[in-house]
């Protein structure tokens, strides 16, 4: 089975590292990375190119956002879809939009005047609870992954994320096996939106990652890949089979 995993903001294969290899019996992994683009359609029609004919496709934060661009696009090819600490709803106005636009813009200002991995070190401070910030190897691994990052990359999905559509309509046609994957003390993303979600789209499995924060696949991988595995294997597996078996005479 393939399975994409995609990044979220400023992260790269650093993030879903754990699952790659805790999940390579079951799965051919792809964990795609998106330059300098800047709108989230963009970012889907990158990863549908390089993608197997079907598969199914997983996405932290920005990257759940490309997950249901990538159904909206491409139905056909997805098999199941996981939304972890992600969200579905877009600005509501325009002044809304700039504002957002503005403030994530001003995280490119910063990284330039303190340099990247400095930046990185207070992005990772500012996404884990405060029960997190205390793991110094988690630190540095959240730092180094920004550190290799960019300003202009930040300033692209500054623009992805602010002009990023509404998926409101979306969810209830989703016809796939979703899972939903929530850190109970993400300090980012509250758990209302992830019960949305669970709650729009048909069928939708729901898992609150305990102790576990925004990056909850770097800071709790056991338990997510863990999470994953079952999903992938209850549900998505099941799926397949039912659908690849030959009609009973």
């Amino acid at each position: 089975m393939s399975l994409v995993l995609l990044p979220g903001m400023l992260c790269d294969w650093a993030y879903w590292h754990e699952q790659e290899v805790a999940l390579a019996d079951i799965c051919d992994v792809l964990i795609p990375s998106y330059g300098e683009l800047n709108t989230i359609t963009a970012m889907a029609e990158h990863v549908l190119a390089r993608a197997a004919a079907r598969f199914v496709v997983c996405g932290h934060s920005m990257g759940g956002r490309i997950v249901l661009e990538i159904y909206r696009l491409a139905p056909e090819r997805v098999l199941g879809i996981g939304l972890f600490g992600t969200a579905y709803r877009a600005p509501e106005s325009d002044a809304e939009r700039e504002g957002e636009l503005q403030r994530l813009s001003a995280q490119a200002d910063r990284a330039e005047e303190l340099g990247m991995r400095a930046f990185g070190h207070e992005w990772a401070l500012r996404l884990l609870p405060a029960q997190r910030r205390g793991d110094e190897a988690l630190v540095a691994a959240i730092t180094e992954m920004v550190a290799r990052q960019s300003p202009a990359i930040i300033r692209a999905q500054a623009h992805a994320g602010a002009t990023r559509r509404e998926y409101s309509d979306l969810l209830p046609q989703i016809r796939v096996p979703a899972f939903i994957g929530a850190g109970a003390l993400d300090v980012l993303r509250e758990l209302g939106p992830h019960q949305e979600m669970a709650a729009a789209i048909p069928n939708a499995r729901l898992v609150v990652i305990p102790a576990a924060g925004h990056m909850m696949s770097m800071e709790r991988p056991r338990e997510t890949s863990a999470a994953i595995r079952s999903w992938l294997s209850e549900t998505v597996l099941t799926a397949a089979e039912r659908r690849d078996s030959p009609p009973s005479q």
